[in-house]
Parts: C-alpha cells; sequence; structure tokens
C-alpha cells in the first residue's frame, strides 16, 4: 500500500505590526498527549529592511533538527507590495523550487483592486483563482469576489460588507455563483460590538429561503485595558438548541500591550484540549492582533487501501472551500469542493512525487504532501 507523507500543517496569522530592522523568530509547538508536554512544531524566521518585511523561511521541527519546508519573498513598489513569491525545499535535490505567487494591484488612491494567484508549470506562471475589490465612494470595502481559472476566468463566491454609522462592519453576505448567475444569499455574518468599539461577538448563519439556520458563533473576551484575552468559537445544536463549544484562542499580551503567545485548544467533551501554541518571541514586528478566522490547518492520509486522499482541515465557520490537488508540473490532478473539515480526493492515478493543495475560500491557503 502506498504512503501519503505528510510534511506541514500550515498556519496564517492575520497581523497588525510595527517593525524594525532586523529578523524575528516565531515558534509554534503542538501538543503531546501521551508525555502532556509542548514539542516542536514549526517556526517562522522573519526578514526585513528598512523596516518592510521582505522574506520568510518556515521550517518544521523534525527529530531534533529544523528542516526547510517553504520560502516567501515580498516585493514592493513606492512601498506598496505587489508581488508576493512562494519557494518549496526539494528534498531529494535540496534546493529551492518556485511553485507559488500573488500578484497585487492597487488604484491611483493605493487601494488594493486585485489580488491574483497563479502556479509555475514549465517555468512559466499561470493564474489559479483571483480576488477582485470594489468600494464605496468614502473607501470602505464593501464587495471581494472570488474567481477560479481552469480553461478560462469563471466566478466562484462573492462576499458583500456593510457597516453603520461608526464604520463598524456590521453585516457580511456570501453568495454563490450558480446557473450563470449569482444566487441568493447563502451565509451571513453578523457582528456586534460594545461601548468601546470592540467586537464581542460574531454569528455565522445559513439562509435556506427565508428561513435563517444558526451554524457557528464567535465570542470574543478583552481585559480592563481593552486587550483581547480569549476568543471561543462555538457550534449550534439543533436538537440541544443551544451553542456548543468547539475551539478557543488564550491569548498572552506584554506590558506593551502586544501578543507574545496564542494557544489554541479543541473541546472534548467537557474539558479544553491543547492543541497548539505559538510564541511570538521577536521585537521587531510586535504583534497587535490576530485572527482566529485566518487560522488554518490540514493533513492528507490515505483510505481505502490509498485509493483515496483524504484531506482533513479546520473550517470552523463551515465555509465552503473548492479544494484542488496540483503535482509537480502544475498541473491539476484532483478537485472538489465542500463546506465541511474533510473531503476525498481520488488517488489512484496518482504517480510517486510531490503534490500540492491549495483551499480557496474567502482566503486561499496552500500546503504540499508526497506519495513514496
Amino acid at each position: 500500500m502506498r504512503t501519503i507523507y505528510i510534511t506541514l500543517i500550515g498556519i496564517l496569522l492575520s497581523i497588525n505590526a510595527v517593525a524594525q530592522i532586523s529578523s524575528d523568530t516565531t515558534y509554534s509547538k503542538e501538543w503531546n498527549k501521551a508525555n502532556e508536554e509542548w514539542i516542536y512544531f514549526d517556526r517562522i524566521i522573519s526578514n526585513y529592511e528598512n523596516n518592510v518585511l521582505v522574506s520568510e523561511l518556515i521550517q518544521v521541527y523534525e527529530y531534533t533538527e529544523w528542516i526547510n519546508y517553504n520560502e516567501r519573498n515580498y516585493f514592493y513598489n513606492n512601498g506598496q507590495l505587489i508581488v508576493e513569491k512562494e519557494n518549496y525545499w526539494d528534498d531529494r535535490h535540496n534546493e529551492w523550487i518556485e511553485n507559488y505567487r500573488k500578484l497585487y494591484e492597487y488604484d491611483q488612491a493605493g487601494k488594493l483592486l486585485t489580488i491574483t494567484h497563479q502556479n509555475i508549470f514549465n517555468g512559466m506562471y499561470f493564474d489559479s483563482s483571483r480576488e477582485i475589490m470594489k468600494y464605496s465612494a468614502d473607501g470602505k470595502l464593501i464587495e471581494k469576489e472570488v474567481q477560479t481559472n481552469e480553461e478560462a476566468w469563471t466566478k466562484f463566491l462573492k462576499y458583500q460588507y456593510y457597516y453603520n454609522a461608526n464604520d463598524l462592519l456590521m453585516e457580511e453576505n456570501l453568495t454563490y455563483w450558480e446557473n450563470d448567475q449569482w444566487g441568493e444569499v447563502s451565509f451571513k455574518l453578523m457582528s456586534h460590538y460594545d461601548k468601546n468599539g470592540n467586537l464581542v461577538d460574531r454569528v455565522k448563519t445559513k439562509l435556506n429561503g427565508r428561513k435563517e439556520i444558526k451554524l457557528i458563533r464567535e465570542e470574543f473576551v478583552y481585559n480592563q485595558a481593552d486587550m483581547l484575552t480569549e476568543q471561543i468559537v462555538s457550534e449550534w445544536s439543533q436538537m440541544k438548541k443551544q451553542w456548543n463549544d468547539k475551539n478557543r484562542a488564550v491569548y498572552a499580551s506584554d506590558l506593551n500591550g502586544y501578543v507574545c503567545s496564542l494557544m489554541n485548544q479543541n473541546k472534548d467533551k467537557k474539558a479544553w484540549i491543547n492543541y497548539l501554541f505559538t510564541e511570538f518571541t521577536g521585537t521587531n514586528e510586535p504583534v497587535t492582533g490576530l485572527e482566529l478566522a485566518d487560522g488554518m490547518t490540514f493533513s492528507v492520509y490515505p483510505v481505502n487501501f490509498g485509493q483515496m486522499a483524504k484531506i482533513e482541515f479546520n473550517n470552523p465557520y463551515n465555509e465552503e472551500y473548492f479544494v484542488k490537488v496540483i503535482n509537480e508540473n502544475g498541473q491539476l490532478v484532483g478537485s472538489a469542493s465542500t463546506t465541511n473539515n474533510e473531503v476525498a480526493i481520488d488517488a489512484k492515478h496518482l504517480i510517486k512525487g510531490i503534490y500540492f493543495i491549495e483551499l480557496q475560500g474567502s482566503n486561499l491557503f496552500s500546503g504540499k504532501f508526497s506519495i513514496k
């Protein structure tokens, strides 16, 4: 039976930061249930030039040493990020291989208009997907459309954003492209704030005609200094008519108000179980904001005696994801869409080699696995 080897669980965090020239390292550890201890999982080494992030090296910890996984390089024009390139580490040839890039376009006022995602094939980049942004007259983001590209650009999903008089985001609607037109609103995300403008909860519902079905609630807890200390994701139980805790993030901040660690936990019956611990030990890019919703973990393993590759990933909001599997030559070898946290891809025709996974929803996540 062929074995599918997992090489990384990818984590993406949205970070608002202030930087100085130098390097920072962020360490992540995963919980070892057997020994009840944290063990090193991965690290990100960030490099800066003139207060600007120019590269990130991502390594995973295997046995007793750090192993290269991928690297990202950032290129700017007049202070605006225009290209983000990602290379993966080829273990067989001990070299970096170009893999993926994002192209950013702006209007004359500096607003981000499009993000184009590209993969590489025979040394040439080709379009994979793109995000198109629209703004109101006063500069607020009011719409984001996601398109995928196989033989031509195809509309996939659209987000619409609505604000209150204080410019706080109150409602986010998600619509899918169906039968050559935009369908009715499929999902709605409602946000609520306290008197200080702090986000206190978000509730996601699924719309079925005029009926709204509760799905997910995200709660935010702050201390007296208005610093975020806890974030809890709960699922709605239709049977019991109550919210059941699912995931939790616990934050610790230093005296300056910067986040210095983040602990992710999953709920197991009545207890919170440790999952991942991230330490922000750098001084050049103090972390002031994080989004648990932007965190994505996934793993791949064989099922049905290697006939299928099962992809499991963290999908706390039951968002619809378009999943693609791409080979080393940039060819699409499998695809599926799901609103669950797992999907199976036909693996009978996959030969030995390295494969890349893309999960496209409101954000795009990527990683790799190998078949030996």
